[in-house]
């Protein structure tokens, strides 16, 4: 793994820490972490060996520990941990333009939803406005979003598009006449990008939603 790769991932943490708890203390040391990987002036794997690691600010025992694993084995045990105890949609919709991980956290808790398409249909029934700190304004910013995620969408990071396919291949598997579902990846651990040319419909009907 490159410094890229091993940043991306490191970042990707702290974004899915922001996402499951209301730790930014914990969040930030990732972030702070993954920038410092990606400003680096050499291979990390050549500053691991050379043990030059140590004294770069942002890189503790804890992230040099993360990054000796990735280097390893060309993966994250905490990243794949985080990714399997979050619900799929709600890593999804981290994609929606304007839409962090604390405010789908907060609509997680207050509204319940875990998919872009229950999103969507909470933002068509009002129940979006109706949360604390949001508003009409911001329910319409996250419909325009979720829109423009649909015409816009070409190549995300890893963990974010394969868990939008996968919320976009379980509602397909749901429907009338469909006999098989399934998200495929290309082979090699090191290969962390795919492309997804529609995730989901533009403005998804509120299929939940009573009429």
């Amino acid at each position: 793994m490159n410094n890229s790769d091993i940043a991306s991932a490191l970042d990707q943490v702290g974004t899915l820490i922001e996402l499951r708890e209301d730790n930014p203390f914990r969040a930030r040391a990732y972030h702070n972490a993954a920038r410092a990987v990606q400003n680096l002036s050499a291979p990390v794997a050549d500053l691991a060996a050379s043990g030059e690691l140590a004294t770069v600010p942002g890189l503790g025992k804890e992230m040099r520990a993360h990054i000796a694993e990735m280097l390893d084995t060309g993966e994250m045990a905490l990243l794949n941990e985080l990714l399997a105890a979050i619900p799929p949609g709600l890593v999804a919709m981290i994609q929606i333009p304007g839409l962090g991980p604390k405010r789908i956290r907060a609509l997680s808790h207050e509204i319940g939803v875990t998919t872009i398409a229950e999103l969507a249909a909470a933002c068509h029934d009002g129940r979006v406005a109706a949360v604390p700190g949001f508003g009409a304004k911001s329910q319409e910013k996250i419909l325009k979003g979720i829109d423009f995620l649909a015409e816009h969408a070409t190549s995300f990071s890893y963990a974010p598009a394969e868990a939008a396919a996968r919320d976009v291949v379980a509602a397909l598997g749901q429907m009338p006449g469909v006999l098989r579902t399934s998200v495929g990846a290309a082979s090699g651990g090191a290969k962390r990008s795919c492309t997804i040319s529609t995730p989901w419909p533009a403005s998804p009907p509120p299929a939940s939603a009573p009429a």
